[in-house]
């Protein structure tokens, strides 16, 4: 997400953004490992990440209308093929969605600094007005804790 010093409403790494749009799974998550993995925590803040640097720069706009209608002709027309042609964005949001309960699962394994970074992510995202179909208990818990591993940290630090 870093801006170009050229244009700073350009970003600085194009191909990064060439390489999102080209590199989404099939269940509309950026990761390694398939989403029913033991690390799907990891997999949520890739994800988030990826839809948030789409966001910022704008990427896929057009991909929108188009990938929906495309969605809508595949199912018309050959309704066994199950190709999701929804813009990144979209998909990404879906993914997030579908699995959002396991960002509060403490059984889950957590990346070294999940509960810091994961609900910061959701705050940017707020900013930059993406609409994120969450369910509010579990988001106020996870910025909640978050609060709690700042103020732990800044203790520490005094």
């Amino acid at each position: 997400m870093v801006p170009s010093p050229n244009s700073p409403k350009s970003p600085c790494f194009p191909d990064c953004l060439n390489w999102l749009m080209d590199n989404q799974l099939d269940d509309g998550s950026w990761g390694l490992l398939p989403h029913r993995s033991p690390f799907i925590k990891d997999t949520l803040s890739s994800t988030l990440a990826c839809v948030l640097a789409l966001k910022r720069w704008n990427v896929g706009k057009d991909q929108i209308n188009k990938g929906m209608w495309l969605h809508v002709y595949v199912l018309l027309c050959t309704p066994r093929i199950q190709i999701m042609k929804q813009s990144n964005l979209v998909a990404g949001l879906h993914y997030i969605e579908s699995n959002f309960a396991s960002a509060n699962d403490k059984s889950q394994v957590s990346p070294f600094g999940f509960d810091i970074i994961f609900p910061g992510m959701l705050e940017y995202a707020k900013d930059l007005n993406i609409k994120l179909p969450l369910n509010q208990t579990d988001l106020s818990v996870m910025l909640h804790e978050r609060a709690l591993e700042l103020r732990r940290y800044v203790c520490r630090l005094l």
